[in-house]
Order: C-alpha cells, then sequence, then structure tokens
C-alpha cells in the first residue's frame, strides 16, 4: 500500500502527457516543411564562399584534419569547427558540400521546431483549446519560418552555420526537457537534455539564454512557477546552468569580458563603441529586426547600422523597445503562456541587443531563433480570428477555411519567392557586395569589400575612392587603394595612400611603410624606400619581409656587412624563408664565407619549389668548388640539369670542371 501511495503521489507531479491528434497520422506534416526548405533553399547550392568564409574555412588549419580532435576542441567555437573538418574531409573545399550541411542544420531546426510547438500545444493546460488545430498549427508556424527569408544569412552564408546550429541545440535541449517531463522516467531525456545544451555552449555564445529560457517555459507552461519548477527538477537546472562552463572553457567569456582596449570585434574591449552607447543604438536596433520579420524586404548582408551617441537619436524606438518589454513583463505575470512568447524574443537577443558591444550592431542572423516568436504570435492570433469568425459565421464555413488556407499558402509562396531571390545575392562576394553598396550607399566598407572582389582595377579603384568620400578616415580603404594605385603602376598615388594609411592606423602601420618602401623603390628613391622599412620595423621588428628588402637595398650599394646583418634577421624571423638564405649566400659568396654561403644554400634546396631549385644547385657548386669539393660540385650541377637541360650556367660550369679535371 505505501509503495502504491508513493508512486501516485509522484505521478502527480508529473504532467498529463499529450494525446495523439484526431487524424491518423502526422507524418506528411515534417514531410510537408522539409519540402518548403528545399523548394526555397535549392538555388542555394549555386552560391560560393562570401567574406569571412575565406578566413574560417579556406585559411583555417583547424577545420583539416577531423582526426586531430584536441586542435578543433580548443578553439571558441568547436562544435562549428567539427562540422567544417567534416565537409572538408567529405569533399575538400567543394562549396555545394557546405551548403548541403546548411540546409541539413536548418531543415532540422525546423523540425524540431515543429515538434516544439505541437507538444506545448498538445499539454494539459492547452489540449482542450489547441487539440484538433495543434498538428496543423505546428506545421503552419514551422513552414513560415523555415522559408522566411530572413533566415538566408544562418543558411545560405555557410560560416554562420554557427547560429543554425546554436539554434538545433537550443530547441533540442528544449524539446528533450518537454519529453522528460512527459515521459514515466524522465532522466535519460534531462541527460539528453544537458548534453545538448554542452553542444550549443560549445558552438555560440547566445546558447547562455537557454537554460533561462527552459526554466521560463517551465514555470509558463509546466510547472506553474520558477519555485515549483526548480523543487521539482533541481537537477536538471543545475546541469543546464553548469554548461555555461563551457564558454569558459573555450576561453569565450575571457575574450568578452577582457576590458583591455584592443583588436576585437566584440566585448568590453571593442574600441568602436562604449557599452552605453551601444546599449542605446541597440534601442534603435531591436523595432528595425521587428519590421524584418513582419516585412522581410529589402534585406542586407551589411547594414553598417551607426552607433548612436545620445538618447535623442533613439528617443522615439527606445519608447517602442520599453513598452514592448512593458507588455511582456505584464504578460508574463497575468498570461505566462503568451509572456513566454514574448520573452523568448528578447531573451535570445539579449546577448547581442544590450550593452556588451560588438562592431556589427545589426545582422540579420540574430533573428534565426527569435523570428521563430514572431511567427507563433501571429500564427496564433490568426487562429484566435479565425475561431471568432468561424463562430460568427454559421453557414458555409468550407469558405472561410478555403480562405485561410489561402492566405497562408499566398504568404508561404511569397516568402519562398523572396527567399530564392535573396540567395541569388550569394553568388559571389562581388554580388553580394554591389547587393549591399545598392541598398545601404553610405556604406563604406561595403565598397571597399566591392574593390576587393573584383578584378576590374580601374572599378576598384573608383569603389574605393567612394569609400574614402564617404569615411576619410577609414584606413583600410585608404592601404586598399595603394594597392590597387600600385597594380596600375600608380605608384606616386600608391605612396600618398599608403603614407595616409600609416598615419590613420596603427595597427595598418608596418604592412603600409612595407609597401611604401616598394613604390618608393620603384620611384627609384632608395634612401626614402630604406626609411620607410625602417619605420615598418619600428611598428614590427619581426617583419622579415623588411628585414630582407633591407638587405637588397644594402648588397645593392656594396654594403655587405649590413647585408649580411640584415639577412640574419630576416632568417631569424622566417627560418623557412628560401630566398632570405639565397640572396644571404649571395653577399657571403662576395666576401668569401665559403662555408657559411654553403650552409644555407644547403638549407634552401629544402625548402625552393622544383623550379627554382636548379639555380640553388648551381650556386652551391659554384661555393663547393671554392672549398676544393669538385666532385661534389659536379653532382649538383648535373642535378641543376636534370632540373633544367637548357641550364646555361651549368652547362658552362660543367664543362668547365670537366676541362679541369682533364688536365
Amino acid at each position: 500500500m505505501g509503495k502504491s501511495r508513493k508512486r501516485k503521489k509522484r505521478g502527480a507531479e508529473k504532467v498529463a502527457p499529450s494525446t495523439a491528434p484526431t487524424h491518423r497520422s502526422i507524418a506528411w506534416h515534417p514531410l510537408l516543411v522539409v519540402v518548403a526548405g528545399v523548394v526555397a533553399y535549392y538555388n542555394s547550392f549555386a552560391g560560393t564562399f562570401v567574406f569571412d568564409d575565406h578566413a574560417h574555412i579556406h585559411a583555417s588549419s583547424r577545420i583539416k584534419d577531423l582526426w586531430a580532435v584536441w586542435p578543433v576542441l580548443g578553439g571558441r567555437r568547436p562544435t562549428v569547427d567539427i562540422t567544417l573538418a567534416v565537409n572538408y574531409v567529405a569533399g575538400g573545399f567543394e562549396v555545394w558540400g557546405y551548403h548541403l550541411v546548411n540546409l541539413l542544420i536548418h531543415l532540422s531546426v525546423a523540425l524540431l521546431l515543429f515538434a516544439v510547438i505541437r507538444r506545448t500545444l498538445m499539454l494539459a493546460p492547452l489540449r482542450a483549446r489547441y487539440n484538433r488545430s495543434s498538428t496543423w498549427l505546428a506545421t503552419i508556424v514551422a513552414v513560415l519560418w523555415v522559408v522566411h527569408p530572413l533566415n538566408t544569412q544562418a543558411v545560405t552564408y555557410i560560416i554562420q552555420r554557427g547560429e543554425s546550429l546554436m539554434a538545433l541545440f537550443y530547441l533540442m535541449t528544449l524539446y528533450f526537457v518537454i519529453r522528460g517531463t512527459t515521459a514515466r522516467s524522465g532522466r535519460a531525456w534531462f541527460f539528453a537534455a544537458v548534453v545538448a545544451c554542452s553542444m550549443g555552449m560549445a558552438g555560440k555564445a547566445v546558447m547562455m539564454t537557454a537554460p533561462v529560457a527552459v526554466l521560463l517555459y517551465d514555470r509558463s507552461f509546466l510547472s506553474g512557477s520558477v519555485g515549483a519548477a526548480w523543487k521539482r527538477r533541481w537537477m536538471l537546472y543545475c546541469g543546464l546552468f553548469g554548461t555555461i562552463g563551457v564558454l569558459f572553457a573555450c576561453g569565450v567569456l575571457q575574450g568578452v569580458l577582457d576590458s583591455t582596449p584592443h583588436s576585437t570585434s566584440v566585448g568590453l574591449g571593442f574600441k568602436g563603441a562604449t557599452p552605453l552607447q551601444y546599449g542605446l543604438t541597440e534601442l534603435g536596433v531591436l523595432p528595425y529586426y521587428l519590421r524584418l520579420a513582419l516585412w522581410p524586404d529589402p534585406l542586407c548582408f551589411d547594414y553598417a547600422w551607426p552607433f548612436a551617441h545620445t538618447f535623442g537619436e533613439v528617443a522615439p524606438f527606445a519608447a517602442i523597445v520599453v513598452g514592448l518589454l512593458a507588455l511582456t513583463v505584464w504578460a508574463l505575470v497575468r498570461h505566462p503562456r503568451i509572456g513566454f512568447i514574448c520573452a523568448w524574443f528578447f531573451l535570445i537577443l539579449s546577448p547581442t541587443s544590450s550593452i556588451m558591444p560588438i562592431r556589427d550592431a545589426l545582422v540579420e542572423h540574430r533573428m534565426y531563433l527569435p523570428l521563430a516568436a514572431v511567427i507563433v504570435l501571429i500564427v496564433l492570433t490568426g487562429h484566435e480570428i479565425f475561431r471568432l469568425v468561424e463562430r460568427v459565421v454559421s453557414q458555409r464555413k468550407w469558405i472561410l477555411r478555403l480562405a485561410a488556407a489561402f492566405i497562408v499558402t499566398a504568404t508561404v509562396a511569397c516568402l519562398i519567392i523572396l527567399t530564392v531571390r535573396r540567395n541569388a545575392v550569394y553568388a559571389s562576394n562581388e554580388t553580394l557586395w554591389r547587393d549591399v553598396t545598392t541598398k545601404r550607399p553610405q556604406n563604406a566598407r561595403g565598397f571597399l569589400n566591392v574593390a576587393t572582389s573584383t578584378t576590374d582595377m580601374p572599378g576598384a579603384v573608383r569603389a574605393l575612392e567612394t569609400a574614402i568620400t564617404i569615411d576619410p578616415d577609414f584606413a583600410d580603404a585608404h592601404f586598399n587603394l595603394g594597392q590597387a594605385y600600385r597594380n596600375l603602376r600608380r605608384f606616386e598615388d600608391a605612396a600618398a595612400s599608403y603614407r595616409r594609411t600609416a598615419e590613420l592606423d596603427a595597427d595598418l602601420s608596418a604592412s603600409a611603410e612595407l609597401n611604401l618602401g616598394l613604390v618608393l623603390g620603384k620611384l627609384g628613391r632608395s634612401n626614402e624606400s630604406a626609411g620607410a622599412y625602417r619605420r615598418c620595423l619600428e611598428a614590427d621588428p619581426a617583419n622579415y619581409k623588411a628585414h630582407f628588402n633591407l638587405g637588397n637595398l644594402a648588397a645593392e650599394s656594396g654594403s655587405n656587412a649590413v647585408a649580411i646583418e640584415r639577412y640574419e634577421s630576416c632568417i631569424a624571423s622566417a627560418p623557412s624563408f628560401a630566398q632570405g638564405r639565397i640572396n644571404l649566400a649571395r653577399v657571403l659568396m662576395r666576401v668569401a664565407r665559403w662555408e657559411d654561403a654553403g650552409k644555407h644554400l644547403v638549407r634552401a634546396l629544402t625548402l625552393v619549389n622544383e623550379r627554382a631549385r636548379g639555380d640553388v644547385h648551381v650556386r652551391l657548386a659554384t661555393v663547393l668548388v671554392e672549398l676544393g669539393r669538385g666532385d661534389e660540385a659536379v653532382s649538383h650541377l648535373e642535378a641543376a640539369l636534370r632540373v633544367d637541360p637548357n641550364n646555361a650556367k651549368a652547362k658552362r660550369a660543367l664543362a668547365q670542371l670537366k676541362a679541369d679535371s682533364a688536365r
């Protein structure tokens, strides 16, 4: 009897499990979600790697070896790196494979969204109201969300799979908790939720809001209060909140909280805006996010949203945000289920839309999960209007249902068209950035990226000059303009651009001075060129190219001792720089330091490519002759001829050696 009573008591704490819908099967509803997503994103496979894809995929050594697990796990987003490593191992840089994985993740998130909404509407508090329509409502929300063009940046822009992966684990965590509360034994589900939450934390810092979202969901739909939720499932919440430690293990929290001003795009060390300025800016950003959710056109890859400096700049938007937040708090108290939906929007955006400075104040992919809240509110509001009208209309209700189906279908079709059009913009770097400059003509960074993505040098110059007109102190634009002028052999103009870059940005000064030295050398102004290289070394003492170029200038002027010193500094900074060793050996040969020259040439042979190896063999043969090692010299000359049978120097030297040997 005692055991029976205990079982009954535990059962009373459980939420009544959901019941099956009245129709026989829901299998085709998820299929509808998948088909809609595939139709909307079928043309994304024609896209290429754009913008940061190159830095995080092409130039990343972290993803080149799937089995080198520790280097991958040592990064700030190991979950993302692992998926990229899988892509690389499976197909190298075949871009369609990366798009396929992004789409599969997106479809998985949509299916989880469907499952979470359907199970929520089937919970005991809502079952009476939504039992007959829960599957359809979940399907409509998931379809609208999966085809919404605001999500294209998180799906079609490959490296932003970090956002969609985070969303996958976010919804997975919530889904597992819902299943655990309605299962006979929820331990396995709760353990899975903690694992999913950990994986999400290893993908993106926004995941830190997931434990709060789960607790708020529990309070709103399951337990009735935060205290009751914590009392019943305290071990679960200790595990979920404990996963925030993953962010510390990945170094994310340390980087964000480091207040020392440094070159960073996010955190207290970001030099572009103070926390107050960023917070003011986000008061204007949040209403714009809502506008994009309701009317997703035009969309833009880079808004270059300006930072606000005074409250007056954002006062009208602040009134909107404060009003919406007040309504959310009121709803959480009086109507907690509606309040949860509203809180979902603000909660997930809070890490990026509060006071923590980020270089880009507004980017579309941040609305990936918050968009679901907007769509849920719209669909549920539409459902209530439909029920109200249905009660009023006593006859021909089929017309009403047909009208509702038409509205939903037409909306989905319009969203698909916009998404397909948006995907086409990602066809290349140039099309992407030209779209940006069309929609945001005051975006200097957009014109900079148009210039760097085009092969039309005159066109690049025009774009960079436009960027500088918009922002005269844009150091990156000045530097790239110098590069473009240099390619066009406009060396005087290039020199002026490099000088301006060095004045504007200390971080770019070393590169600017190095390139200034090169163009001044082209103009025959050796002394000024040497001065530029020395200033480069003041900014970056280990810059091997500056040491190398100073060595070349010294060698040309006959200053052998200075040249040797510079070349040795070059090699110390870059031991694998073959040309530095070759040029050093050349000067060492001038001063008859044959042994030292030979050592550097032997090392250079292991560093140069096949085509350059012949000349190194010839130089090494010359050294060996001077050292009295003629037989070794012959073997190197023969090796040079194997590389290039027409090498005239090798032929002459070999003939001379054979003639000397015959005497």
